[in-house]
């Protein structure tokens, strides 16, 4: 059998409030770009932790032309 009640992970949680936030004000969104550049860096941190070394970034294709 099946609870009602479900926790949510952090992630799951965060991921909701930034959807509910982003259907209240849309004008306040974080664009899709913002956040593939968060979590890509927080991938690149985590590898550079578990290696004990520097790791580099790439020029990934959503980042903006500078």
């Amino acid at each position: 059998m099946y609870s009602r009640e479900a926790a949510l992970s952090q992630d799951e949680a965060a991921i909701l409030t930034l959807m509910l936030n982003t259907v209240r004000d849309p004008e306040s969104a974080v664009s899709l770009e913002e956040t593939l550049e968060d979590a890509y860096t927080a991938l690149l941190m985590r590898e550079s932790i578990e290696k004990g070394a520097e790791v580099r970034s790439r020029k990934m294709p959503w980042a903006p032309e500078r």
